[in-house]
This record gives C-alpha cells, sequence and structure tokens, in this order.
C-alpha cells in the first residue's frame, strides 16, 4: 500500500510512484521491530530486505507484520496516457524469500500523510507564520486564508536533481518535480459554475518537491486561496498536473486571522430525480426507469451553478481518488418517498442506510412509469421534515443518431466532435450532452448544454484538444483531438436548470429541486 494513505490495491488511488514510501503487510519471521538507524537508509534491515523488479529497496522499517520501503527510483511506471506500469515485489527474510507479488506503478501518485497515521482525518500539515516559524495546524491553531501551510506526502514521482534511493533530499538545490507539478483544491466558500463532482477553490503551490532532509517524502507549500470555506475540518487535496492523479483528501483548520476554528452552520439540501434511460446500440437491453434522491447536509453546504444551455464546452478529469470520511459531512432520510405518476401509479421508495449512516434512494420503476405529466411526491419525513411536492415533466425526444457498439467514432462530422441529433424538444427544456471517457487514474468528462428544441448539440471542432481540469484552473497537459480508449456517448433531456421546479422542507435550508429526465446512451464505442 502507500504508506501515507494506506490505500488497498484493489481501491482507487492505490499505485504507487518511484521514490515513493511503500507499506507491505504480510507475515514476517523478524523477532522484535527494528528502524533504520539513519542515512543511507539500508536495504537489508532486521534480517529482512525487499526488491521492486529485482532492486534492493532502501527500508524505514521492519517487523513481524509490516515493512516500510522506499520505492526505488527507477521502478517501471507507466507513462502519460498510457497503461499503469507494474512492479514484482518480493521480500527475503534469512534466506526465505516470498511469492512475487505485483503492484502497479504510475509516473506520479500523490497521497498525504496525515496526524494519526491512518490516511485519514487532520493532515500532517503546518502552519508557516511569516517570520518563518512553523506549528502543526490544528483545531487551536488554525491557519487563515492567505497564509501558507505545509503539506506532506509521498508519491509525487521523480524529481529533478534526481534523489537518490535512501538518501535525504538535499536543501540546495531543492528536489522539484521532474516534469510538471502539483496543484491543490480545497472546499470552497462559492462554487464556480461546473463542480464535478465537488466545489473547490484552487491554491498556488509556491513548491512542490522532496521535503529536504528526508527520503521519500514530499512537500507541497501551499498558499490558502481567497474563497475557501472555514472550519475545523477542510479537506485539501493534492493535484498533480501530469496524470491527473490525486490524493485522498486531509483536513486542515481554517480561520480568518488563525487561532481556534469555527465551523459555519450545516445546510442542508434535497435532489430528486426521475428518469427514463435507453441503451440506443443495444436492443437487448430494454429501457429502464428509475427514482433516486439525496439529502446532502454539511457545514456551510453551497450549491453548484448549472451548466447554461449556451453551447459552452466543459471539460473535467474527475480523479478515481480515495475518500475519506468527513466530520460533520452526511446524508439524511426523509422517510418512505411516495412517487405518483401523470397515470395515478403510486410507488413507495425506502430509504437505504450503508454502513457508515449514509442514506440513500435508488428504486427502479414499473416499466413505462416515466412519461409526460404530473407527478407527486410525498416523504414521510425523518431527518428531513414531511414534504409534499410536485412536478411537470417535457415531452420526451427521439434520437436519430446511430453509433453501433463497438464502432470506431474519432472523426468529426462537419464542425463538431460526436454529434447526436433528435427531433423534438420543447421550449423550457435543455439537452446535455455527456462524453465519458476511461483514462487510467481519472475519468474525463466532456459536456456541452444547448436547447431541447436545438436538435443537435456535439462537441466544436474549435474546443478539440482542450485539457480536462482546465475549467478549474488545472494545467493538465495537453490531450488528444479526441478521447483515447472505449467511451460513452449520452445525451439527457430535461427542465433548463433555472426552471427546475423547487420544494421546501424542515431541514433542508438551501430547499430541493425535484425533475425528470429522459436519458439515451451510445456505449461501448471507439477511438
Amino acid at each position: 500500500m502507500n504508506g501515507a494513505s494506506f490505500v488497498p490495491a484493489d481501491a482507487p488511488g492505490h499505485a504507487l510512484a518511484p521514490g515513493s514510501i511503500a507499506a507491505i503487510f504480510g507475515t514476517f519471521d523478524i523477532s522484535a521491530p527494528t528502524w533504520a538507524s539513519g542515512f543511507p537508509l539500508p536495504t537489508s534491515l532486521g534480517g529482512a530486505s525487499v526488491t521492486f523488479n529485482g532492486k534492493p529497496a532502501p527500508l524505514f522499517y521492519v517487523s513481524s507484520t509490516q515493512i516500510n520501503a522506499e520505492v526505488p527510483g527507477d521502478t517501471a511506471a507507466g507513462t502519460e496516457y498510457s497503461a499503469y506500469g507494474s512492479a514484482s515485489v518480493v521480500v527475503t527474510v534469512a534466506g526465505h524469500s516470498s511469492a512475487p507479488v505485483g503492484a502497479d506503478v504510475l509516473p506520479v501518485n500523490p497521497m498525504l500523510f496525515t496526524q494519526g497515521g491512518s490516511g485519514c482525518g487532520a493532515g500532517a500539515v503546518l502552519n508557516m507564520a511569516s517570520d518563518g516559524s512553523v506549528s502543526v495546524n490544528s483545531a487551536s491553531d488554525s491557519a487563515s486564508p492567505g497564509d501558507f501551510i505545509e503539506v506532506y506526502g509521498t508519491g509525487l514521482g521523480g524529481t529533478a536533481p534526481p534523489a537518490e534511493d535512501g538518501e535525504p533530499a538535499p536543501s540546495n538545490p531543492l528536489s522539484k518535480p521532474a516534469v510538471y507539478g502539483a496543484s491543490a483544491l480545497f472546499d470552497a466558500a462559492t462554487v464556480p459554475m461546473n463542480a464535478i463532482p465537488y466545489a473547490v477553490a484552487l491554491a498556488p503551490v509556491a513548491f512542490a518537491g522532496r521535503a529536504p532532509g528526508f527520503a521519500g517524502v514530499d512537500q507541497y507549500n501551499v498558499q490558502i486561496p481567497p474563497g475557501v470555506r472555514e472550519g475545523c475540518s477542510v479537506p485539501v487535496r493534492i493535484v498533480s498536473n501530469y496524470v491527473e492523479a490525486e490524493s485522498q483528501p486531509v483536513l486542515v483548520s481554517i480561520h480568518t486571522g488563525g487561532g481556534p476554528c469555527a465551523d459555519p452552520p450545516v445546510w442542508g439540501y434535497g435532489e430528486i430525480v426521475i428518469k427514463k434511460s435507453v441503451i440506443l446500440n443495444d436492443p437487448k437491453t430494454p429501457e429502464t426507469d428509475t427514482f433516486s434522491a439525496r439529502f446532502p447536509a454539511s457545514p456551510g453546504l453551497v450549491l453548484p451553478t448549472p451548466l447554461p444551455a449556451n453551447g459552452q464546452v466543459v471539460v473535467e478529469a474527475v480523479p478515481r481518488s480515495p475518500r475519506c470520511p468527513i466530520p460533520g459531512h452526511k446524508t439524511l432520510s426523509a422517510g418512505p418517498i411516495v412517487v405518483t405518476n401523470p397515470q395515478g401509479v403510486p410507488v413507495q421508495v425506502q430509504p437505504t442506510i450503508a454502513s457508515d449512516g449514509s442514506v440513500s434512494y435508488s428504486a427502479t420503476l414499473p416499466a413505462g412509469f416515466v412519461q409526460p405529466g404530473t407527478y407527486r411526491l410525498a416523504a414521510a419525513g425523518a431527518g428531513v421534515g414531511s414534504f409534499q411536492a410536485s412536478l411537470t415533466a417535457g415531452a420526451d425526444i427521439s434520437v436519430t443518431s446511430q453509433y453501433p457498439a463497438g464502432s470506431t467514432v474519432g472523426a468529426a462530422t462537419g464542425n463538431v466532435l460526436y454529434p447526436v441529433n433528435w427531433t423534438g424538444g420543447e421550449a423550457g427544456e435543455a439537452a446535455t450532452l455527456r462524453v465519458d471517457s476511461d483514462q487510467f487514474v481519472s475519468d474525463s468528462v466532456w459536456l456541452v448544454r444547448v436547447p431541447a428544441a436545438a436538435g443537435t448539440v456535439g462537441i466544436p471542432v474549435s474546443y478539440l484538444g482542450g485539457v480536462p481540469g482546465q475549467s478549474q484552473g488545472v494545467q493538465y497537459p495537453q490531450v488528444p483531438t479526441s478521447l483515447p480508449g472505449t467511451f460513452e456517448i449520452r445525451v439527457d433531456v430535461g427542465p433548463d436548470p433555472s426552471k427546475i421546479p423547487t420544494f421546501t422542507a424542515p431541514g433542508l435550508t438551501l430547499g430541493g429541486r425535484a425533475f425528470v429526465v429522459y436519458e439515451y446512451r451510445f456505449t461501448g464505442l471507439n477511438n
């Protein structure tokens, strides 16, 4: 596992990076825990040694159940826009070697240390005073917007000048990233128009590189940006500007003027979606009608401004990074919810409560349930008080474009890429094109919205070469002029965001909204 986040091998963000710290778990015939006593780090410690692709790894610590090692700097790694690299890891104790175990390796995969050592919770973060002194960031000693903090992790990858295996990083010259750099993301107090999947405030990183005097440890000097949400548990993530890898969120305390932190009030919001979904290039899969609802609540919760229906393109890289629970962030129950369609058919949907206490609503509705007309909603109430609401769905559309499953769809048609055409579409409704591509450690999502009456939507050729994440201000490498690998094209038709009906309920400070969506998908496409 990554030695900072302890992400297991089957979870998002699990890959190691050259020069990072790896934690290896198993059963080892080691009589007593042993720590390295100094530099250079030894490649044999307490009778144990580790190799990555046959190369000895410097060791920090060994015990009967855990070994911490530095991944050698020349360990095979994937490259930009290619698959993961890999390493064969072998542990040898007292002349007896384990079977090799595979580990995925990326050029860069930053993860962050935490004060409790669990990989989640308060980050290993120091406040930096203007006089150069530092203190541990805590609930009693917050950082103020505009201040600098030091965030520590591992997985930044290769550096220039190269950091020597097992040796402390120099302070002169500093070991900085060999390619590109990093950015920091905080929860925002105000939400950008295209927040996917969460609202962020982008933070400048004054320095990213190996922490001087340490082996395998990375340091990020970050200035807390204006517009950040303040509180005692504000998540911060480090994002690589190389392969779109993103760390797990760790928590920092932020308060204007420093000192003790204070959380803003907990606000709640509700969203109910009734959806008809059709896979157009798979006639064997029937139409599915579904109901979903969510009622999130958190300190200072704010809502994203929706993408306007003006043809503006948004490109986002959504990292498949590990998640950690955030104190104060929860989802509420409204008790059983009854939805009645325009034909008067009622369906009751019960909330599902997960082991972590989160509440969700998801149900498959009877075939043909979703039709134009007026729907009624009634919730019994629980954490969210009881409420009643109604909404009206407009007419459906008829998609005329064809993208057979397995077909190659890389060339532009006219002035647009991935065009979808349809007939129908009413005033007051909007159509949203969404193109999803699986790209290694992230999902690339292209979005564009137009009035439903337009009858066509696509990605303008003039936008090709856009950069995933650029709309958040994060500078990623240039992408090809089409999305690599397999992908999916989807068009959703529903009310224009400015016309979605709202409802009120006790516990929903920001109110709620409910709407019907007609979803049409082309799956299994290739470039």
